[in-house]
């Protein structure tokens, strides 16, 4: 499956690597928006495992740069404000990297309908399409702001929560599957156009339980609700454990190596399992030599170029996107920090 998506990476473009003329710099901070996945109010997320493993800038105690709250939709993030905190986060210059991770409860809001197959067709794409529409305005309002970055993780998958196991026969978890998958296409197309980076969270999760559960550092991770065993993927129906959430924070690094030009070292396996309180069953790194979590951060083309997504190298600081067009040439530059 990875090496699939690899393949489409290439067609239709020519990807040109170079180092930045100026040594790189860290990262100034990062904020982050959206909802429980991310709030660190609402039990350890991801970052709280970047801050303290790699030193990455969410403001220091307390994570002030951290606007996600839990129980966020895309729409009550913006009433909320969130996109405007981030923005002035960015403006101040306090952050110049924004991660947003929004869309789970607009889905259980509207799972139900979705898994019953009541809410289908076009009643269906312009609900996602109104999730979609609601991250674009976030990102537009923190583009708006110079120098400014931003990376989208994807719509999550929810049919894989045990909630959504548990509730929803063969059927309705397909039916889930498939309106995530719809989202998210509309969703690359929106950061394709704003020439920003794309984390598709959804498709590792699926690769990492594909098998029915994970061996993270020769540890089996079950993908069940672990009710706080940080032997499960999941603490309860919908939330990721500790250990889940340090998967997510592998990523997490992973897309500030390849969208934003960062250096950071890989988490390791142990350091994982030692986070979610279990270090002394480590018997060797098995998922963070199994996975290639770079390939999964990705700048979607343009909507009309109708070229593939090309991937950036975790060591380069810049990748040019030079897209065939007839009579021009269409460039795209991932910034350093995209």
């Amino acid at each position: 499956m990875r090496a699939a998506r690899l393949l489409r990476a290439t067609l239709c473009v020519v990807a040109i690597s170079w180092a930045s003329a100026t040594s790189a710099s860290a990262i100034t901070g990062v904020t982050a928006l959206g909802d429980s996945l991310t709030d660190v109010h609402s039990a350890v997320t991801w970052p709280e495992i970047a801050a303290p493993l790699r030193g990455v800038n969410f403001g220091g105690p307390g994570f002030p740069y951290v606007v996600a709250q839990g129980g966020a939709t895309s729409v009550t993030m913006l009433s909320g404000g969130q996109h405007t905190a981030a923005a002035a986060l960015v403006q101040s210059g306090a952050a110049d990297v924004a991660a947003i991770w929004i869309g789970g409860n607009d889905f259980l809001d509207s799972a139900v309908l979705i898994a019953t197959g009541i809410l289908t067709g076009p009643a269906l794409t312009s609900y996602l399409r109104g999730i979609v529409n609601n991250i674009g305005t976030a990102m537009d309002t923190i583009l708006a702001q110079n120098p400014a970055r931003v990376i989208v993780v994807s719509l999550p998958p929810v049919e894989l929560s045990p909630q959504a196991q548990q509730l929803a026969d063969e059927a309705g978890i397909a039916r889930l599957a498939a309106a995530v998958e719809e989202g998210n296409a509309l969703l690359r197309d929106a950061i394709g156009a704003r020439g920003q980076a794309y984390v598709d969270g959804a498709a590792l999760i699926r690769d990492v339980l594909a098998g029915g559960a994970l061996t993270l550092g020769g540890v089996t991770i079950n993908p069940g609700n672990g009710g706080g065993d940080p032997h499960y993927f999941f603490r309860d129906g919908i939330h990721p454990s500790t250990t889940g959430q340090g998967v997510v924070a592998a990523v997490g690094l992973a897309a500030l190596n390849v969208a934003a030009g960062e250096a950071l070292a890989p988490l390791t396996d142990l350091e994982i399992l030692t986070f979610a309180g279990i270090g002394g069953e480590y018997a060797g790194e098995t998922f963070s030599t199994a996975f290639d979590l770079n390939s999964y951060v990705t700048f979607p083309p343009p909507p009309s170029s109708g070229c593939a997504v090309a991937s950036a190298s975790g060591g380069d600081a810049r990748v040019l996107l030079l897209y065939g067009m007839i009579g021009a040439a269409l460039i795209v530059t991932a910034r350093r920090r995209a």
